[in-house]
């Protein structure tokens, strides 16, 4: 692992409580994505996969997650009305606890934000492929909070985005570029209480979604092909994971789309 030094936009944010150290790891030529598939390898290009296992969490809230050997910027977990991130047990070790579905008039929210600032999560005309384990609660969604989002750089009103989502148990993946838009869905319901691993790939005009269980089998796998083009972000948005975050950087309160369950071993592959 590579330690990164702290981002300055992480250092111009308010904490709710004092950060803690987590892991971000950047992997060498060879390694695999979660999913189960073998990955693009890193050292044909100079986009290295990014890879979140929240191994080294302690016990105890979580406020900020460091290390990024791959672009030498720092992870966030921003939280709003009392929302934090814990560490918990996942299916191949530790993983991240988000907040549990809130009705009140002030929701508990909670983000993990990796600052993008250079362009190793920028696709543009590449290939790349995401991916994320997920647990969702029994119950995950109501007022002001009707999906959980997963992982995702970009908003629905943004000209370019990526994002792994479940709504109403369905599984999806949606990709933005400059010459189209596609969002490709599981047929596939997911339990609650249930581990599962996900993964959304772009690999010239196909996209593919791939729904697999905890032990790896291919549960569910849509491919759609339509032209989605360039994806090229303004640097000053981040990847989040958990929900999502304005324009101005601070987490969306309103029609959230707050994951409600556990996040473990995200990754994302560029090239």
């Amino acid at each position: 692992m590579i330690r990164g030094e702290v981002a300055t936009r992480a250092r111009r944010r308010a904490r709710t409580v004092p950060a803690i150290v987590a892991v971000l790891a950047a992997c060498t030529a060879g390694c695999s994505s979660t999913s189960g598939e073998e990955a693009a390898d890193p050292g044909k290009g100079s986009r290295p996969t990014v890879l979140l296992d929240f191994e080294d969490v302690p016990a105890g809230a979580v406020t900020a997650a460091s290390d990024s050997g791959s672009m030498g910027g720092e992870a966030e977990a921003e939280g709003i009305n009392g929302g934090e991130l814990r560490p918990i047990a996942g299916p191949d070790g530790q993983a991240l606890r988000f907040p549990a579905f809130d009705s009140s008039s002030r929701p508990a929210r909670a983000v993990l934000v990796l600052p993008a600032d250079d362009t190793a999560l920028d696709p543009g005309e590449q290939d790349f492929e995401l991916g994320v384990d997920f647990m969702l609660d029994a119950v995950s969604e109501g007022a002001n909070d009707d999906g959980n989002n997963l992982v995702q750089r970009g908003l629905s009103a943004d000209p370019v985005q990526y994002k792994l989502q479940v709504d109403h148990g369905a599984a999806s993946c949606r990709v933005v570029g400059d010459q189209g838009e596609v969002t490709v869905t599981s047929e596939v319901t997911t339990e609650p209480r249930t581990w599962y691993r996900l993964s959304c790939s772009r690999a010239g005009d196909e996209v593919r979604l791939v729904l697999r269980s905890e032990e790896g089998e291919v549960l569910d796998e849509v491919t759609r092909n339509v032209r989605t083009g360039s994806l090229t972000f303004d640097p000053a948005v981040p990847l989040t994971m958990g929900g999502k975050v304005g324009a101005d950087g601070g987490v969306v309160e309103d029609n959230s789309d707050q994951l409600n369950g556990a996040l473990d071993n995200v990754f994302v592959h560029v090239g």
